[in-house]
């Protein structure tokens, strides 16, 4: 009976829990091509030491 409620309860914050962490993702990645965007205007030339 325990472990159901704890399963009930895990189930509901599953949905919110990977939310936040998709937001999070799409969050980190934004700031990641400002980033990257910025540092081709900088150094255009230089592509290859943006994917190393």
């Amino acid at each position: 009976m325990w472990s159901r409620i704890g399963l009930s309860i895990e189930a509901k914050d599953i949905p919110t829990y990977y939310r936040a962490m998709r937001e999070g993702v799409q969050y980190t990645a934004r700031n990641e091509f400002k980033k990257v965007q910025s540092r081709e205007k900088g150094k255009a030339g230089n592509k290859r030491w943006l994917h190393n």
